[in-house]
């Protein structure tokens, strides 16, 4: 199983994907690889990448040049890929640390935070749709924090889900489409609410102030 894990390479940013090779280090398999597919905010195709061989401990920058020059924000899957496998009974995921950096500065990093598609190690099939949707808006999510000694900040929201999502933040309506993200910008605000149809809308918030800035879950 895999989160949309968020990827930045606007306005000077780059990001960094760290990971382990669970098949390896937990279940023993030998000759592994990982799958890593990226999609922008619109959730239109960039690029798919094999890893292989892989080490416990790997690293990938993912920059505009990685990206054939991809100034954008998006999200990505991750999928580890077993050669023989033997029909166990397994399952899981890699919730891997992505880090975020401006400007060339020290990357600020989260983890993953809702499970978006899963892949069938057997036949590479594909299933989705984790995070359960309503009719009305009556899933509620306050970010647990107060916003008002920051300058400005930024909420990025993956919809994890193959529906139109209805979602307002602080009483403003917006919609997201299917498999998409979308960034929204505040200022001089205190706290941030949001209000949707669907549950795990958990965002990734990026706060500035001065001359820095801090990646985080909300």
């Amino acid at each position: 199983m895999s989160d949309a894990f968020l990827f930045r390479t606007d306005n000077n940013f780059s990001s960094i994907l760290r990971f382990v090779d669970i098949p390896s280090i937990f279940f023993d398999y030998k000759n592994t690889n990982i799958e890593i597919q990226f999609y922008d905010f619109q959730n239109k195709f960039l690029k798919k990448d094999i890893i292989h061989p892989l080490k416990k401990n790997n690293e990938l920058l993912i920059d505009k040049h990685y990206l054939n020059g991809a100034e954008t924000y998006g999200h990505f899957f991750i999928f580890h890929n077993i050669k023989n496998f033997d029909d166990r009974k397994i399952s899981f995921s890699n919730r891997c640390y992505v880090g975020y950096s401006k400007n060339n500065n020290n990357f600020s990093f989260v983890h993953g935070n809702t499970f978006v598609k899963a892949k069938n190690l057997n036949d590479g099939s594909m299933i989705s749709d984790f995070s359960h949707i309503s009719l009305l808006k009556n899933y509620k999510y306050a970010l647990q924090e107060n916003f008002s000694k920051v300058d400005c900040l930024e909420i990025f929201i993956c919809n994890p889900t193959s529906h139109r999502l209805k979602i307002s933040i602080n009483g403003k309506k917006n919609n997201l489409a299917r498999n998409c993200d979308k960034v929204f910008r505040f200022n001089e605000v205190k706290k941030i609410e949001i209000l949707s149809n669907c549950t795990n809308l958990r965002p990734v918030v990026f706060t500035y102030k001065d001359e820095f800035f801090d990646a985080h879950h909300g």
